[in-house]
């Protein structure tokens, strides 16, 4: 390509100079064979010379393909990885602080029997949860990068905690009593700030499950991490059914709109989701502090067993669970 240039009321076509690293392209005029000037710092081949010739029209060096890891490399490969401290450390509190966010398995019940909110405003919270979920992860990558993880954490349980605590405001019907809110607005701003709160807290964890994965193995590792991690939520969701028996949160009761055991279950469930902070100096403060972490290669066979026992275990019980949901 060519730079032209008025001269002497005309056009005349000069060579155009490129750049590239600390060598000097200069491309050629018409009547100008193409031509490199050599620095001393960084020589070029000449574009003519046959040792440069790559005929077959790839650019690496490495004309080979990258080798795959068999099955058993993969496997060796991940029993490396969860035994390093940077691995469990993270994934314990990880693991844990999933664990503590026990649902309230009866507030649909609630919603829909005591105040009987129509089938469209559950869905339309849910369709409504799934947009600001997603509006919190473009928050976090534009507004909380940078931030400490630990910090996150920090202030996002403890709004989650307070929005959870203001369930209890629905449940007593102050909102209608002293605010004059409806329920559906109410119910619909609770659980919308809720999602954004959710999806603020999802980006880190990604990130940290990447920076986590071995090279040559990463499929399989960023899988079991998730899997590590998600498995907790189910198991969550079991104790909240266990914790759903310990009172009268039956769909009898909220036909009754009997809530003396609901207002009660919400209460365990918001102050348990707190108490994981207490392991927050599990986590890295942020992904500087996660590579100095890598690097200081530090193992554990026995937290490399527990990681495993933990991951399978976890497997085991929610499949025994499901199980006897469906036969039972």
């Amino acid at each position: 390509m060519h730079d032209a240039h008025a001269v002497g009321g005309g056009y005349h076509s000069v060579p155009h100079i490129d750049i590239l690293e600390n060598s000097l392209y200069v491309s050629p005029t018409p009547s100008e064979k193409p031509s490199i000037k050599k620095t001393a710092d960084n020589p070029l081949p000449s574009a003519t010379d046959p040792a440069n010739d790559n005929s077959s029209g790839f650019s690496g060096e490495d004309d080979g393909e990258e080798e795959v890891q068999s099955i058993s490399d993969q496997i060796n490969e991940i029993w490396e990885t969860v035994q390093l401290q940077a691995v469990w450390r993270p994934m314990c509190f990880v693991y844990i602080f999933n664990m503590f966010q026990v649902p309230n398995v009866a507030w649909q019940s609630y919603l829909q029997l005591c105040l009987e909110f129509p089938p469209w405003i559950l869905g339309a919270t849910v369709i409504l949860g799934s947009f600001m979920t997603f509006a919190g992860v473009l928050g976090y990558k534009y507004f909380f990068f940078k931030s400490s993880w630990r910090s996150i954490y920090v202030w996002t349980v403890f709004l989650t905690a307070v929005f959870s605590l203001l369930q209890l405001v629905l449940i007593f019907q102050l909102n209608q009593k002293y605010l004059h809110m409806s329920n559906y607005f109410f119910s619909i701003g609770d659980d919308v700030i809720s999602s954004y709160i959710s999806g603020i807290q999802f980006l880190p964890l990604c990130i940290m499950y990447m920076r986590l994965c071995p090279e040559g193995a990463e499929g399989a590792s960023y899988a079991m991490l998730t899997t590590f991690g998600n498995i907790a939520l189910v198991c969550a969701s079991n104790l909240g059914n266990m914790l759903s028996n310990v009172w009268d949160v039956s769909n009898d009761a909220m036909r009754r709109k009997d809530v003396s055991g609901l207002w009660k279950l919400n209460l365990t469930t918001s102050f348990l989701a707190v108490l994981p902070l207490a392991l927050l100096f599990l986590l890295p403060k942020d992904a500087e502090e996660q590579d100095q972490l890598a690097k200081s290669k530090a193992k554990s066979k026995v937290a490399g067993i527990i990681f495993l026992v933990v991951l399978f275990g976890s497997l085991l019980w929610t499949t025994i669970t499901a199980l006897v949901r469906i036969l039972y």
